[in-house]
Order: structure tokens, then sequence, then C-alpha cells
């Protein structure tokens, strides 16, 4: 689809209504570009984390009894992928962020010169050229993350096979013991069966919200107890490494990227997309809030869980990274937007300090 406009775009930059034909590929351009950073940190992140997911079924091989050889070849295409799916998932993580850079630049061009008319045939040949190279690279990442999906997907599949080849050797180590169980089980789901049809789909929401609420509870105070005992002694820890750091504010970083992305994107999509800089920072202002929110969501959302772990880690560095983009963030303010900004600005500013108030209270003890 990117390389698409940009033939359009090379094509319509030498006819008389080239610049206005040249802005609307450059908008449809900045939207497919988006689309595959998207889907490209997302494969990769995936990608990243398959090593640490399948450990605990690696782990099951220890216990496993009477390893076959159909068993030891699927424990060996699983290991295969694993060598190479990190460094895959790596690469679609550098030509994204490679990628989100440019479409960042593109799209600051694009609003600088939105209100002109007409532009010089040099002009519109630089921008169609521009537009050639940027698709270039979203092809390239496509690539990337299509060949890191598919790792992926080898990985699950071999996963799957080799679960599948220990729960049968689990089944067949157990076989008297669980025919057994199987027996009481089904006594017991016949009863539970029978209290089940007594009690109504509302009666069971509400059962389920209320043991929800109390498990939000006690996972909160668990944390609230656990910061407190790192707080006053820290050694509990074991100390985060410079890698660990960087991974997490590396995630953190793409968060902070794409909220400058919807604002830089205003008013380049009309009615399609956020009019309004308060528009664009609501989304923005729930996240955050929710993250700052340590009293009230145990776990909230999985941006809102990556900017608490980095608040812990380094909470000045975060909280000079939220206050940058806030900035940045204003400064994308479309010309004609008289919207008082102060009340979204103190909302903003003060979720931040919310949110970093205990790795800043933390950081304290440690260096005390």
């Amino acid at each position: 689809m990117c390389m698409k406009v940009a033939r359009l775009a090379s094509e319509a930059a030498g006819t008389s209504r080239s610049w206005s034909q040249l802005l609307r590929c450059g908008t449809h351009l900045l939207d497919s570009t988006h689309c595959v950073t998207q889907a490209s940190q997302s494969v990769a992140r995936c990608a990243v984390n398959v090593p640490s997911d399948l450990i605990p079924l690696l782990e099951k091989i220890k216990t496993a009894e009477g390893m076959t050889r159909q068993a030891v070849s699927a424990t060996r295409d699983l290991m295969q992928c694993t060598e190479i799916i990190s460094e895959r998932g790596l690469k679609a993580t550098e030509l994204s962020n490679r990628l989100l850079q440019q479409s960042k630049e593109l799209a600051d061009t694009l609003q600088s010169v939105a209100g002109a008319e007409e532009m010089s045939s040099f002009a519109c040949r630089t921008m169609a050229k521009t537009y050639e190279g940027l698709a270039s690279l979203a092809r390239e990442t496509a690539d990337a993350t299509a060949a890191a999906a598919v790792m992926v997907g080898d990985a699950q599949k071999n996963a799957h096979v080799l679960k599948e080849i220990l729960d049968k050797l689990q089944c067949k180590a157990k076989a008297k013991k669980e025919t057994s169980d199987r027996e009481d089980d089904a006594k017991g789901a016949d009863t539970s069966s029978d209290e089940e049809d007594a009690e109504t789909p509302k009666d069971r929401a509400c059962s389920n919200r209320r043991l929800l609420l109390k498990l939000n509870t006690e996972v909160l105070d668990l944390q609230k107890e656990m910061r407190n005992l790192i707080s006053s002694n820290p050694s509990l820890m074991p100390e985060i490494g410079v890698v660990q750091k960087e991974w997490i504010f590396r995630l953190a970083a793409e968060l902070v990227e794409q909220t400058k992305w919807t604002f830089s994107m205003l008013g380049l999509h009309g009615e399609n997309g956020p009019s309004t800089w308060d528009e664009a920072m609501q989304e923005t202002l729930r996240v955050l809030q929710a993250a700052a929110n340590w009293d009230g969501f145990a776990t909230p959302a999985l941006d809102a869980r990556i900017l608490r772990a980095a608040a812990l880690v380094d909470a000045n560095l975060l909280s000079k990274m939220l206050q940058d983009a806030l900035q940045a963030c204003e400064d994308s303010t479309p010309p004609g937007d008289t919207l008082d900004q102060g009340d979204a600005r103190h909302r903003y500013l003060e979720a931040v300090g919310l949110l970093c108030r205990h790795g800043t209270a933390e950081a304290v003890a440690v260096h005390a």
C-alpha cells in the first residue's frame, strides 16, 4: 500500500494539480506507515518475549519420564526457533523505530506547508522522492516483521507439539490415578452443575464482580507492603542492570512517541481523527492517570504497567520524558486552536507527580 501511494505521488508530481494531490498522498502514506509501525512493534515485542515465555514448558522436560524420540525431536526444533527469534524481533524493532521517526518528520513537514495552495515543481518532485524513501523503509519494516511473525508462529507450533507430547507422557505415568480422579470429578461436576443451574446470570455476575474487587484489594495491599519493604531496605531486591533498564525505557519511549504522533497528526485527518488539542489529550490522560492510581488499580492496562515499571526503576528520568512529551504536544497545537490548555496541563503534571512518587521516594531511601 505504501509503495502504491508513493507511485501515485510520483505520477502526480508533474500535473497541474500536483500539490493538492501530493498532500492527500502524504496523509494516506502516513496512515499506512503508522499501521506498519503499530503492527511491527506488536510483533517485535511478542518475538522478544517468546524465549522467556517458553521457560515453564522447557522446565517440564526435566521432570518428564520416558522421553521418546519424538519428544527429543520436538524439543530440538523448539530450541532452534528460540535461537533466532530474538534477533529477528530486535531487527523489526529497530526498523520500526526508524520508520516512526521518519514518519514524524514528514508529518511535521506536511503540517508546516499544509496551508499552501501551490508549490514549485522542484518542491513537488522532492516531496515525491521523500514519499518513495519512506515507502521503501515501510516495506523493509513489513518484511522484517513478517519474518519475525513466521518465527513466532513456528515457535508456537513447536511448543504446542511438545506440550502435547509431554502431556501424553504424563498421562501414561499416572493413568490409574487419573482414572480415579476423573470419576470423582464427574460426581463433583454433576453437583456443581445443579448449583449453577440454580444461580441466575445476574447473581453470577455480581459474585464475580465482588470477587474481582476483593482480589484487587488484596493485590493492592501486597504491592503496597512490597514497596514499603523495598523502600526501607533496597538490598532485598537484586540490582537492576543497564540492559534491563534499557529495555524498560525503550518501551516507555515507544509510548511517548505514540503520544507525540497523535498530536503531530492533528488536523490532517479531518473528521476521522482528533481535531483539537483537548481531544487528543484525553486518551493520554486516561493512560497516565490509570498508571498513577497506585492505590486503585492493581493491574491496569499494559501501557500503564510499563509506565509504572519505568517509574520504579528511574522516576526522575521518566518524569523528564513525560514532561518533554507534554511540551512537544503543546508545541503541536494547530493554528487557530484557542482552547485553554491550563486544566489539561495541570491534570497531566499532577498524574506525572503521582506516578513517580514511589520511585522518587525509593531513590531518596537508597541515597540515604
